[in-house]
């Protein structure tokens, strides 16, 4: 809130999701901005994505682990991907300014 950013958080921490959920969720929102601390192929992202298809107006992005993953201590592997409270934040300001997330 502090960066001028009102958002909903919602914490899906296993996969099948509820469409109906995700679609009331969403139903006023424009935007859509996915974390998931885990490789992104066939993930949250994806299922969140085939839920929202169609969805007018709606942008949406997505934010993980692009490879698979690598074995480390879990702080350092969150700053490594970004999925550390700074990289977030970073991330969605990037999100939210229209600037390409993957550089």
């Amino acid at each position: 809130q502090e960066k001028g950013i009102s958002a909903t958080l919602v914490n899906i921490s296993s996969l099948p999701v509820n469409p109906e959920l995700v679609k009331l969720l969403m139903r006023d929102c424009k935007k859509a901005f996915v974390v998931e601390d885990h490789f992104l192929k066939g993930g949250l992202s994806d299922e969140i994505l085939k839920i929202l298809a169609g969805v007018d107006g709606l942008r949406f992005a997505s934010w993980g682990v692009p490879d698979y993953g690598q074995a480390g201590d879990p702080k350092d592997l969150y700053a490594r991907y970004k999925l550390d409270v700074d990289g977030i934040v970073e991330n969605v300001q990037r999100f939210l300014n229209k600037e390409s997330l993957w550089q």
